[in-house]
Formats: C-alpha cells, sequence, structure tokens
C-alpha cells in the first residue's frame, strides 16, 4: 500500500513517521499454549480442537421454518399450479364488506387454501368445511405478514392484491403454525413477483449501511449494490477489465453484482438493540418522477410499456443522475427488542443474546433460501438526513399502519449473519480497495468480500496499515430565495476533489457503481424533482494524497437537471445547466488540515461563476496573507446557501491541533540542525568536546521518553542558551508537551 517514493512526497513530519512506522519489518511473540487461550469460538480452528468445533445455536422451531421453507421453494420452483397450503385457521372479522356471515366480533375457524393461479397469481380462500365451496370470492394475495396485537396477540395479516383496504386478519392456537402460513404466504408471493413486468422496467442501485437510531449516526460507510435486469441497458465500464487496481484485477472491484460485505462493529454497539440495517434503492431519474406506475398494485399492460419507452429515453439522456424511489430497514439484533418487527419474518435469528465476541455482520445475496424479506416504504420527499433517518426508524412499528407509505408488491430479501467468522470468506478487501491475506481469487468464483469502514469508537490499538479516506456527506441547499437563475429546481450536487495551482480534478472519488471506477473525477448526488432546498443525505469517498498543499481543494457543483422528455426540449436547451459552487480548501496555512475534528461540518457560500484562483478564497471569506481579494468572486448570496459534513479516518494524518504543531516544530528544528536524532546529539557532543551535559541542567529537565526530546535536551545543554533565544520558548513548549505523551495512562 506504500510506495517507495511516498515517504519522500509527504510534507509533513507526522505522515512521514507513519509511513516509516507501516513499511517497517515487525516482529511479534508467539506464545507456545496462546491456542489453548482466549475465547473458544475465535480458536476452534487449531488442531488442538478441531475435533471438537461446537456448531451454532439452534432452535428446533427455527430448524422447521427452514425445512417449510425449502419444502414449498422445492414444490414451487418448477412452476406447478394448485393448492400451495391448506388447513384450518381462526378468522378475525375484520371487514364487514367482505366477511358478511360472521356476525360476531369473535373469531370463526374456518378451512382455508392458499392456491397458485395461472399468470402467476395468489389466491386465499376461506370455507366452512374443506369439502364445501367458498361463499367468499378468492383473495388475491399481495402481502403477508405476522404482527401483535394491542392485546398481545400474535396475528397473520393478508392485505389483498387489487382491493387495497381489504385487510385478513387470521390467529391460531400455535404460533408455530401461522408462522408456516407465513412462510408458504411469503413464498408464494416471491414467485409471482419474480414474473412481474415491473421488476424488469428500470435498474435498481441499492445502498446499505448500519444506523444507531439512539444516537442518531452512521456506524459505517455505505455498501452499494446494482439490481438490473438481463435486458437492460447499463452502462459498462469503459477500461480493459484485465489491468489491475492496488494489485487487484479492475473488474473484480467494480463487479456490480457483488452482495456480500463484512463489517465489525466497535465494541460500544455489540448487542445494541437501536441498530438498524438501513437499506436505500434507488433508481434511474425519468419523467415518471413520482413512479405512479409502481405504486399501483396491478400493472396494465399499455402502461408498462409506456415506462419501458419513457425509462429509454431516460437511460439515454439521463444515465449519470439517479433519484430516491423507496428504502426499508431491518434491526440488527431483533432478539433484544421487545416489540414485534412486522415488516420480515426472521428464520435465522435465535432468542440468546449475541456473545461479546461476535461482533462481525455479513450482508449476502439476494433472494436466498432463509433470508429476511423486507416491505419496501416510499421515500418521503426531501426527509433524507440523519435526523429523519433516526425519526423513522424510532417510529418504525408505525409504518405498517400506513397503506400510503408501502410500495405494493415490493420487497427486498437480505441476509444477516451477526455470528460470521472472518476466516470463512476468502479475497477480502478492505475500505481503501487493498486485498487482504489470504488471496487467492483464482480459487474462488465468486466476486471479492468487500470490508466496510467502521465509524464512531477511537482506536484502541496502534494503526498498522495505511488509511487515507475522507467522507463526504452533503447535506443540503437553500435556494428558494435565490435571484441568480431562473431554473434552479432538479438540483445535482457534483463532487470533485481538485489539487494544483491549475486547479485540475484528480480521479480521487471511489465508486464502485460508476463507469470509469472504481476511481473516478466526480461522484454525484440523486435529483429530487422540483426541489429548491434539497436535502442530499448522500455519502462519497475520496482517496486523499499524501502530500495535501493550501492549493487542494474540494469543489461542489450545483446543476439543474431537464427531466422533461426529448419532445419537450428546445434544441439549445441542455439537460444540465450549471446553478451555482462552492468550494473546501483542504489545508489551512500549510502545515494543518482545515478540519478542527475528525467530523466536522461546514456552511459555504455559493458562488455562481468560478474566476481565477478561486480556492483561495477561505470558506469563512478570510484572505490569508498574499492572497487575492474575494471581491472577484460573485456570490449567489452573501449568506452561506450550502452545508457539508466531512468525515477523516486516517492513519498518516491528523486533525488534532497541538498533535500537527508538535511534530511540525520537530520537522522545522531538524530542518535547521537543532534537534535529530541519537547520532546526530553524539556527534556533536564529541564536537563541542564535551562528554556529558551539565548536572544541574539534568535535574531541572528529566529524561523524556521521546528521543527526539532527548536529543533537544542535549543540544541545548552544549550550547549557549542566549545565541537561541528565538528558539528559547518554542523548545520549551515542546518539552512540555513531550512530557505529558508520556504519562501514564
Amino acid at each position: 500500500m506504500v510506495k517507495p517514493n511516498d515517504i519522500k512526497q509527504a510534507k509533513w513530519l507526522l505522515t512521514r513517521e507513519a509511513l516509516r512506522f507501516y513499511t517497517t519489518p515487525q516482529r511479534s511473540i508467539v506464545f507456545n499454549y496462546a491456542k489453548y487461550s482466549g475465547d473458544y469460538s475465535a480458536n476452534n480452528t487449531s488442531s488442538a480442537i478441531e475435533n471438537e468445533t461446537l456448531s451454532s445455536l439452534v432452535f428446533e422451531s427455527d430448524m422447521a421454518l427452514e425445512d417449510e421453507r425449502a419444502a414449498y421453494e422445492a414444490s414451487m420452483g418448477n412452476g406447478a399450479i394448485g393448492v400451495v397450503k391448506e388447513g384450518h385457521l381462526n378468522v378475525v372479522k375484520s371487514d364487514t364488506t367482505l366477511f358478511d356471515n360472521l356476525k360476531s366480533s369473535t373469531s370463526k375457524k374456518r378451512y382455508c387454501v392458499l392456491r397458485r393461479l395461472e399468470g402467476e397469481e395468489c389466491t386465499f380462500e376461506i370455507r366452512k368445511t374443506a369439502s364445501e365451496v367458498p361463499k367468499i370470492p378468492p383473495l388475491k394475495v399481495s402481502t403477508a405478514q405476522i404482527k401483535s396485537t394491542k392485546k398481545g396477540k400474535t396475528v397473520l395479516e393478508i392485505r389483498g392484491g387489487e382491493e387495497k383496504d381489504v385487510i385478513l386478519i387470521l390467529e391460531s392456537e400455535e404460533t408455530q403454525m401461522l408462522e408456516e402460513w407465513l412462510v408458504a404466504l411469503q413464498t408464494a408471493i416471491a414467485f409471482a413477483n419474480k414474473e412481474d413486468a415491473l421488476s424488469i422496467c428500470s435498474p435498481f442501485f441499492i445502498r446499505l449501511f448500519v444506523f444507531d437510531a439512539m444516537d442518531g449516526r452512521r456506524i459505517c460507510e455505505e455498501f452499494q449494490i446494482l439490481v438490473n435486469g438481463d435486458d437492460l441497458h447499463v452502462t459498462e465500464p469503459v477500461f480493459d477489465s484485465s489491468c489491475k487496481v492496488n494489485g487487484i484485477r479492475r473488474s473484480l472491484l467494480v463487479e456490480r453484482t457483488a452482495s456480500r460485505a463484512l463489517l465489525q462493529l466497535p465494541p460500544s454497539t455489540v448487542n445494541h438493540r437501536d441498530l438498524w440495517l438501513v437499506c436505500r434503492v434507488d433508481r434511474v431519474l425519468s419523467a415518471d418522477t413520482q413512479a405512479e406506475l409502481y405504486m399501483k398494485s396491478s400493472s396494465d399492460p399499455k402502461a408498462v410499456a409506456k415506462l419501458q419507452k419513457t425509462i429509454s429515453m431516460s437511460m439515454t439522456r439521463l444515465a449519470g443522475h439517479r433519484q430516491r424511489f423507496a428504502w426499508t430497514a431491518k434491526p440488527l439484533f431483533p432478539e433484544l427488542r421487545n416489540d414485534s418487527y412486522p415488516s420480515t419474518l426472521s428464520t435465522s435469528s435465535s432468542t440468546s443474546p449475541i456473545p461479546p465476541s461476535s461482533t462481525t455482520s455479513t450482508l449476502s445475496g439476494w433472494s436466498r433460501s432463509g433470508a429476511d424479506q423486507l416491505q419496501l416504504f416510499r421515500c418521503e420527499s426531501n426527509r433524507y438526513s440523519d435526523a429523519d433517518s433516526q425519526k423513522s426508524l424510532l417510529e418504525f412499528s408505525k409504518l405498517e399502519k400506513q397503506s400510503k407509505m408501502i410500495v405494493p408488491n415490493a420487497s427486498i430479501s437480505i441476509s444477516l449473519n451477526t455470528r460470521a467468522n472472518v476466516l470463512n470468506y476468502l479475497n477480502r478487501v478492505n475500505p481503501s480497495l487493498y486485498p487482504l491475506n489470504p488471496w487467492k481469487p483464482e480459487e474462488a468464483n465468486a466476486p471479492p468480500v468487500f470490508q466496510l469502514q467502521t465509524f464512531g469508537d477511537q482506536p484502541n490499538q496502534p494503526h498498522t496499515s495505511l488509511t487515507n479516506l475522507l467522507y463526504i456527506y452533503p447535506l443540503g441547499l437553500k435556494y428558494d430565495s435565490q435571484k441568480a437563475f431562473s431554473k434552479a429546481r432538479n438540483i445535482s450536487c457534483t463532487v470533485r476533489f481538485v489539487r494544483g495551482e491549475e486547479a485540475i480534478p484528480e480521479k480521487a472519488m471511489v465508486d464502485r457503481m460508476s463507469a470509469a471506477g472504481p476511481y473516478c473525477i466526480s461522484s454525484t448526488c440523486s435529483v429530487q424533482h422540483h426541489q429548491q432546498n434539497p436535502v442530499f443525505g448522500e455519502e462519497m469517498k475520496t482517496q486523499l494524497p499524501l502530500n495535501l498543499t493550501t492549493s487542494d481543494h474540494l469543489l461542489f457543483s450545483f446543476s439543474h437537471i431537464s427531466v422533461a422528455g426529448n419532445s419537450n426540449l428546445k434544441a439549445s436547451e441542455s439537460t444540465e445547466t450549471p446553478i451555482g459552487y462552492s468550494c473546501l480548501p483542504l489545508v489551512w496555512k500549510k502545515d494543518r488540515l482545515m478540519l478542527e475534528s475528525d467530523e466536522q461540518e461546514f456552511a459555504l457560500p455559493v458562488a455562481i461563476d468560478l474566476p481565477s484562483h478561486y480556492y483561495r478564497t477561505k470558506p469563512t471569506g478570510k484572505m490569508g496573507k498574499g492572497e487575492e481579494s474575494a471581491s472577484e468572486v460573485r456570490w449567489v448570496d452573501q449568506k452561506p446557501l450550502f452545508r457539508v459534513r466531512l468525515r477523516l479516518v486516517s492513519s498518516v494524518f491528523t486533525t488534532d491541533f497541538k498533535l500537527q504543531s508538535f511534530f511540525q516544530a520537530c520537522d522545522r528544528l531538524s530542518a535547521k540542525g537543532i534537534i535529530g536524532d541519537a547520532a546526530d546529539s553524539l556527534k556533536r557532543m564529541v564536537k563541542s568536546k564535551s562528554s556529558s551535559p551539565p548536572s544541574d541542567l539534568l535535574s531541572q529537565h528529566p529524561r523524556s521518553c521521546s528521543p527526539i526530546a532527548d536529543s533537544m535536551q542535549r543540544s541545548m545543554s552544549l550550547e549557549d542558551a542566549d545565541q537561541h533565544l528565538h528558539m528559547k520558548h518554542l523548545l520549551q513548549t515542546i518539552r512540555v508537551r513531550i512530557h505529558l505523551l508520556c504519562l501514564p495512562l
């Protein structure tokens, strides 16, 4: 990961020292009896105990559900038409127009039949007896879920396909019976949706991340997946698949169907009941901005054909733009929650707490056996911030009662394993897109497994490898009162990392879904239709260089996107119209980052255009010495209109001002020959014909644990302090900081 010239090119002492540490051969002490100590689950691969490996705790109820699901999938895999499941259930009166014969408020025992018809439809019949003809028309099944009533009863809720308001509630004396029916219903619905024409109309872009609903913060970076039909046109990668990036074949890094990721949770979040796996679904931006056809329970062939034509036109004009479509979520540890989880039936979770040592999670492939099928919900307009996500997750149980928020016939399957062992996953790629040992791509037939970057806890161990990532979160733009542009509604935000006096964008943005990925020049947020104050809520990742300068900055470009059809466009009208720019320098006064903490929010003004040397204008409006006046910049408004949050994850840069100042001061002193390593101090001692420093100086200044500070004390004792009055105060300040750093914790 560290190249030979990286150390020479790094301008900051802290960065150079860190790179030397990462490239120095390290030695480790191995204890002969280490395999017999520690946690058993972490050491069960050793030769001494490999024959006594314990299996994961599995309950009989989970095994029965797995067997039922496998049986139904096997029976329906060949497209068989007929009865899927039948038996007695208690029908609760819920709709007087549908169940006129149920006069009392109590439930009635009825014979129920789940049937699969031609055309991939599923119906639910209710009879008094098995031999009696049903008096009620069969209900076309749309969704099914298990929920708890206010009185604590467990019921099975079935919603009709065409009649949105028709809800059928069933109960049984045995909860296991309801679970078996739910497995059959979900399997039948999954096979019916598999043939739905809408599923092949548009590609979908999936983003997954873990969110702490209690603290309102993200726990990890986003993981992206592309869900796409084989017959849809999607822009293919524009590179030679045989070339390599970071020692990995590029085609593996940009594999859009790679659906497995590893996440090691921070220690403070293990067994946290408020952790949620959040899934966001985006689609290609098109004239169907409200996605009305997707919100209907049934599809008209003519409407589907019209939608396909619209999507085809959008893929040509708006291939690089997306829009929000739906979202869903699932508790990471549902067994720790007291409330019911209505939108899924978890077939892989147990009722025992998660062991503290099991802190690795896996997001695996779609629609696999044993996966949790999650109901998709509509994205509310302009509610995409972390605060909005926190509110939605805290009130997640209320979503099932809001039928207008449910996307009909739309669900997603996610398999989550909270007891995964990292050793079982080969060909892992770290967040910086470098391979992790063991790396044997020739032995694996599947795409690599991507390890996600975690946020939150401070590292409790020293860094051992190079990490230099900057995560960018455009938050919002306030453009409702601007007068500089006539059209500013469908606003997109594009982010670039620009460096050098010539202001040339670098291929530093990390985007596996881009056609030019995994490293590209820019990343763009999703577009919100007719929003003058858009809330973006996107995450973007940048690979920072090791030698930052004052001219390196982030450039935010805003554009109005025309989503009208080609027939409505004028000949001279472009799809994108620039409507402003914002700039955020990354370095302040040559020797430290603009960031004052690892996570910081900035409020930036927006310029109408970009004059020469625009990056010299600081976000606060203040100019440094020798910099050009800000009068050359034409602002949309004098007030900050754009908000962005930055998150630094680096093992070579620091946002601690005192720590950075200490290393920079040492670098300046070393450049002047005042301090150095122990060898330099010895040479100066011999040259000055002195074998040891005066005893009074040693008593005044105890020996430091830093060789730099020790050599600094020796150099001051060998020379007249009056000759270096300009350095006296700085040396004393550094000496005090070194003593503080050496105090025992």
